[in-house]
């Protein structure tokens, strides 16, 4: 079990939301939702001890998807290749379906293929929790709803948690265990898990 505990998250004096405390189990994916501005990417950065995979990473041309993947490992490697982090590689491309565009060049990957690569630097580093700002962000409704189930199944295999912020509701709910919310009004809110649907609906017009 990950407990995360932040007292407040703001800019300057502006607090945005106060009291954030939330428990989440191995395997478990939470979305996280709240009206625009209301600090979801700033909770995102705010949390310690996790791996944030945001959007707008660049599909660098010259970088194979395994180049890239373990590019994003540095931090473990220093740039040292080993059998291990090669075979930590290999393992993620299986499990992401993706074992086959390992020497492809990033710059001919479709932009849900290029998500599950980012997923993959997750899997290698073998993240404690995983957190995702708009994993979904600019892919049609069939790109969509693959990675969110590609996220799903990643998380259950690995055991890794994961705790991903979306505009795209419907479809995150389809693999959402749980969401927790920022409310217009600032408070920091969970719901559970049958609770998901009539939690979402009530989020956004909250008094």
């Amino acid at each position: 079990m990950i407990r995360i505990e932040i007292p407040s998250i703001g800019y300057g004096p502006r607090v945005l939301t106060r009291n954030i405390r939330l428990d989440i189990a191995p395997g478990e994916c939470i979305l996280l939702a709240g009206p625009n501005g209301c600090g979801k990417t700033t909770l995102l950065r705010a949390i310690p001890n996790a791996l944030l995979i945001p959007t707008g990473i660049p599909k660098v041309k010259g970088f194979t998807v395994r180049s890239f993947i373990r590019t994003g490992c540095f931090r473990e490697s220093r740039w040292k290749r080993s059998e291990a982090l090669e075979s930590r590689i290999t393992d993620a491309l299986s499990t992401l379906g993706i074992a086959n565009l390992a020497d492809r060049d990033l710059s001919t990957l479709s932009d849900g293929q290029f998500q599950k690569a980012c997923l993959g630097i997750a899997l290698t580093r073998r993240a404690d929790l995983l957190l995702l700002d708009e994993p979904t962000a600019f892919l049609d409704v069939e790109g969509r709803r693959a990675v969110f189930q590609t996220i799903r199944d990643m998380s259950r295999r690995s055991g890794i948690p994961v705790l991903f912020s979306s505009h795209d509701l419907r479809d995150a709910l389809e693999v959402a265990d749980r969401v927790a919310g920022i409310t217009p009004e600032g408070q920091f809110l969970v719901s559970s898990p049958s609770d998901r649907e009539s939690f979402l609906d009530r989020l956004f017009s909250w008094r």
